[in-house]
């Protein structure tokens, strides 16, 4: 007896990736079209995360879109249930990149090859200044002062740039590369007070354009976690170390586990999947083991 198909919802961000996503949409829209049962455009920010909320009919969800979206799908989606896709088409595009999509055909294509994979998620649960308490599903990348810092700068003035925009970012915030007081606890242990110029707590390889951790995997079941303490000199030189594709110089403290209490001095900016937050105060992560199903290329390349 044959398998039902799968019946699936594409969430499109038409914006995602700046001015140079929008020129490739309509064929990228024309050739989803033909794999979905619905498509849905976002109109404004948070409406993934409506879309995704009202997608019980739905056997899989394909975003289109970039890790912003995807983190929207991720917090409202049945992730016991239903499959995800990813069509890339934002700046950074961490997690499709560990799904080895070097293109934006070869991840539509993986809708129709159905290589299933199980990957990990690290639920983060934070607090604001104002005591208000969020919770989300990253699949990607978590960080605090400089990380954060240049994504933020990226999104408000360099996302015309496209690719280039966090690279550009990373170096114009190297400048005022400040530090901040914070306190870790590593794994359930006692919180330590350490002086930081910025925190990533990362599930993927990449975070945005850099291959931060080569040794990462995105179903180990840990967290990766790089300590910066660096001033212009050495973080820049630590960036192109690691656009280069060839890491010869580390300016950071790396570690894994499984779960990480952050509790700051003064409020920061928090960036969750290249969304920031901010006037954040408490953050807490934990890695949930294989938790999201979705697609990866299982095509070798030509």
């Amino acid at each position: 007896m044959a398998m039902k198909p799968m019946k699936w919802l594409a969430i499109v961000n038409p914006v995602s990736g700046g001015s140079n996503t929008s020129k490739q949409m309509e064929q990228i829209l024309f050739e989803v079209k033909g794999l979905v049962f619905e498509h849905q455009i976002t109109k404004y920010p948070g409406h993934a995360e409506e879309l995704a909320e009202a997608s019980s009919d739905f056997d899989g969800i394909a975003v289109v879109g970039g890790d912003g979206t995807l983190l929207e799908v991720l917090k409202c989606m049945d992730l016991e249930r239903q499959t995800l896709a990813i069509i890339p088409t934002g700046t950074g595009n961490s997690l499709a990149r560990d799904l080895d999509f070097s293109s934006i055909s070869r991840s539509i294509e993986a809708i129709d090859d159905k290589n299933i994979v199980y990957i990990d998620l690290m639920r983060v649960t934070f607090r604001d200044e104002g005591g208000f308490s969020s919770q989300y599903y990253s699949a990607s990348t978590i960080g605090i002062g400089y990380p954060a810092n240049l994504v933020e700068v990226g999104n408000r003035f360099f996302k015309h740039l496209g690719k280039f925009c966090y690279p550009v970012a990373a170096t114009v915030k190297s400048v005022f590369n400040n530090k901040f007081k914070v306190q870790l606890g590593y794994d359930g242990g006692n919180l330590e007070s350490k002086s930081l110029t910025g925190l990533l707590v990362n599930n993927t390889r990449h975070a945005g354009n850099f291959k931060t951790f080569p040794g990462a995997s995105i179903d180990d079941g840990q967290l990766d976690v790089m300590e910066l303490n660096a001033g212009f000199f050495k973080q820049n030189l630590h960036n192109i170390s690691l656009l280069s594709k060839k890491p010869f110089y580390a300016a950071a403290t790396l570690y894994r586990m499984k779960s990480l209490v952050i509790k700051l001095r003064k409020p920061q900016f928090l960036m969750i999947d290249g969304e920031i937050f901010p006037d954040i105060m408490n953050v807490e992560v934990e890695i949930l083991p294989r938790r999201l199903k979705c697609y990866k290329n299982g095509r070798t390349a030509s």
